[in-house]
């Protein structure tokens, strides 16, 4: 638990900043992965904003994820410096096998993409663009353009409107423009490293934390949150269980389960007690956010809808 909540969210990262960070990543790459990463900075580049800097530096790790997984090269590229009007330029680039842009399935993480839909998603919450150029056997480079610090949302909404190929994804979430989540996991480290990595969320407010399975369907019905990430194993009563009692009691809020498993039954169980999705907590951390934000969505869109299917 110690070492996934350092990997989704590294401290270098928030004491040190994003230049730090990513070379915290370069080496963490090679160690895991083998995966040799040139990385070039500009001293200047590193934007104080913490959502910014969190969001530069998860998209990075998603890409290189994509590069170890999809590229077949040894080696990428990873540049970041400062542009004119107070703008950051990522850019992630290899040499390998290449795609066809027009022929991703930019429909979510869990849909079986690249991560690319997510990262586009949380961009434009900041204003922020990504560019892909690829084509099969032709290497691929990502640029994501972002602001050094953080724009109105409405100044993101246009930004998007007027550069991106597709329409800007729409973020449903309450009035006060928040998505209320409560965390239940038995593992205090853990609800510590998920609260720490979704505190760099615009649109997502932590409401509460339960350390098992009866202490958080008694929290469910106080603060009755948006979105419950549930963990599978948990004393008292176990996710599974608390999950129906509080799909029975309150349909409207979605659930997410999380665990250390992947297996279909596991996920089949949680789903047929009323959760939304089902989660490792092993995946990738952007995984986990379009999750939570792609439930809210749905199920605004269609409140007849009990779950996602």
């Amino acid at each position: 638990s110690r070492s996934l909540t350092a990997e989704l969210s590294p401290p270098i990262l928030h004491e040190g900043g994003l230049i730090p960070g990513l070379e915290w990543l370069a080496r963490w790459m090679a160690d895991k992965h083998g995966m040799f990463v040139d990385l070039e900075t500009q001293p200047d580049a590193s934007p104080a904003a913490e959502d910014v800097k969190a969001l530069l530096f998860e998209s990075a790790r998603e890409l290189l994820f994509n590069a170890v997984k999809h590229s077949g090269a040894k080696s990428v590229s990873v540049s970041l410096r400062r542009l004119k009007d107070d703008l950051v330029h990522l850019v992630v680039s290899d040499t390998g096998r290449g795609f066809d842009p027009k022929a991703l399935k930019l429909a979510g993480i869990s849909g079986g993409g690249f991560g690319l839909f997510s990262i586009r998603e949380r961009l434009e919450l900041i204003g922020g663009r990504i560019q892909i150029d690829s084509a099969p056997g032709a290497g691929s480079r990502f640029a994501i353009t972002a602001p050094m610090g953080k724009p109105a949302v409405s100044d993101s909404h246009a930004l998007l409107a007027e550069t991106l190929d597709s329409p800007p994804v729409q973020i449903v979430s309450p009035s006060d423009g928040k998505i209320r989540v409560m965390l239940a996991d038995d593992h205090e480290v853990m609800r510590q490293g998920l609260a720490l990595l979704l505190a760099a969320e615009p649109d997502v407010e932590i409401v509460g934390e339960a350390a098992d399975g009866f202490a958080a369907v008694e929290l469910a019905g106080t603060l009755q949150p948006d979105v419950i990430l549930m963990d599978l194993s948990m004393p008292r009563l176990n996710g599974v269980e608390a999950t129906q009692a509080i799909h029975n009691d309150f349909p409207d809020i979605c659930i997410i389960g999380l665990s250390m498993f992947e297996e279909a039954e596991r996920a089949q169980a949680m789903r047929n007690a009323g959760a939304v999705d089902y989660l490792i907590k092993s995946g990738p951390a952007v995984e986990l956010i379009a999750a939570i934000r792609t439930s809210v969505n749905m199920r605004h869109a269609s409140p007849e809808t009990d779950r996602l299917t």
